[in-house]
């Protein structure tokens, strides 16, 4: 596997884990998921570890040392909220086995640091537990992520569940008109197509012919210009596996980094677009224990350290991440959810007018801009077949 650059800080980690993971779950099926959210609840569980289980996490969350990982996620979780244009809320939960206590360094560290609050729990009472455990999630994420922990995933064995959330929502920097919706065709192949609603308008966007690619790439960005959707298109319709194999080892922000100059033919920049692009609404249900063992976080599985979360002499062994994913767009913007959880047993040349018409499977992004030449990946997926 293919890291992009080896990352100093914690936000630049986050792409990188993103692409990788993309590769190991995208099949030919619509795909939603928040490389962040589960990027924050490993990077969570990372402050518990020791020993070749957080030199794993190191290595393949690309983050530094517990302590700068842990300022910086703070430092990141505050910035998101600093503008009141959009709904954006990343939150953190904890839950340990009543007759257990988190370690104090370690529940000091995720109540300063990652703003996450500890909570006890009868796990052996499954329904119940599970219950208490998404009706947090479901009120962290809008009411849009609803059963994520299944009562079969705990038993008498369960010393500790994190659970990480992250809802967002906004609206277009410029809406689309409603008026202009309409039935159209999405092609699947050169021969098979169905009908969508397709949403139109001509406005200026950041836009690209990426040759490397062979493919448009458009960002638009909500009113909080700090936040953006990027669609990737490819220029042939059969061409969405191409494309996929090709984004793995490019970071986002590069490919977004805009030039004042219009002889580099490939650069993002400000041009007259007729766009169309079709209402969609995906969701997604992901076991990620496999997964991540294919990108190289298996040791966190197998023989792990987990000795500073619980306090207790047995060995805390992390048994299961899942996360659940939400997203829906229409003419007046975006909204997104989605929720993971880690489950721990004693045992994530000149301007001209151009068109952009995604009428054919492609892939997508929300990012955050929080800080110079980086684009941070929120939500990231893939359109097969829109469905509203």
């Amino acid at each position: 596997m293919v890291s992009i650059t080896h990352s100093t800080n914690t936000p630049r980690g986050i792409n990188p884990f993103g692409n990788k993971l993309y590769n190991v779950i995208s099949n030919e099926h619509n795909l939603i998921f928040s490389p962040i959210s589960i990027h924050a609840a490993l990077s969570l569980a990372y402050q518990g570890s020791t020993g070749a289980t957080a030199d794993s996490f190191k290595q393949n969350l690309e983050v530094p040392d517990t302590n700068q990982n842990a300022e910086e996620y703070k430092n990141f979780m505050m910035k998101l909220k600093e503008d009141g244009n959009v709904t954006i809320y990343l939150a953190n939960k904890m839950y340990v086995q009543e007759t257990y206590k988190l370690k104090d360094h370690f529940k000091a560290t995720a109540e300063t640091y990652f703003f996450a609050d500890g909570q006890n729990i009868d796990f052996s009472k499954e329904e119940n537990a599970a219950n208490t455990m998404n009706t947090w999630v479901k009120e962290s994420t809008g009411g849009k992520i609803d059963h994520l922990i299944e009562p079969e995933d705990l038993s008498d064995d369960t010393r500790a569940v994190l659970l990480n959330a992250i809802y967002f929502k906004a609206n277009w920097l410029t809406q689309f008109e409603e008026e202009k919706t309409g039935v159209e065709k999405f092609f699947v192949s050169d021969s098979e197509s169905f009908d969508c609603q397709m949403m139109h308008q001509k406005d200026k966007f950041e836009y690209a012919e990426n040759s490397e690619l062979d493919a448009k790439i458009l960002k638009i960005k909500y009113k909080d210009e700090r936040f953006s959707m990027v669609i990737i298109l490819p220029n042939s319709y059969n061409k969405i596996n191409d494309l996929e194999n090709e984004l793995i080892h490019k970071d986002i922000s590069n490919l977004t980094r805009r030039r004042e100059s219009y002889r580099d033919s490939d650069a993002m920049m400000y041009r007259t677009v007729i766009v169309a692009i079709p209402k969609f609404r995906l969701e997604s249900n992901l076991n990620l224990k496999q997964p991540l063992t294919q990108i190289g976080l298996g040791h966190i599985f197998e023989n792990a350290e987990f000795q500073n979360i619980v306090d207790t002499k047995e060995t805390l062994v992390l048994t299961k991440v899942v996360q659940k994913a939400f997203i829906e767009i229409d003419e007046k913007g975006s909204e997104a959810a989605a929720a993971t959880g880690l489950i721990f047993e004693g045992r994530s040349l000149t301007p001209s007018l151009k068109t952009f018409r995604a009428d054919h499977p492609f892939i997508f992004y929300i990012t955050v801009k929080l800080e110079d030449g980086l684009e941070n990946i929120l939500f990231m997926g893939k359109v097969t077949k829109p469905v509203v």
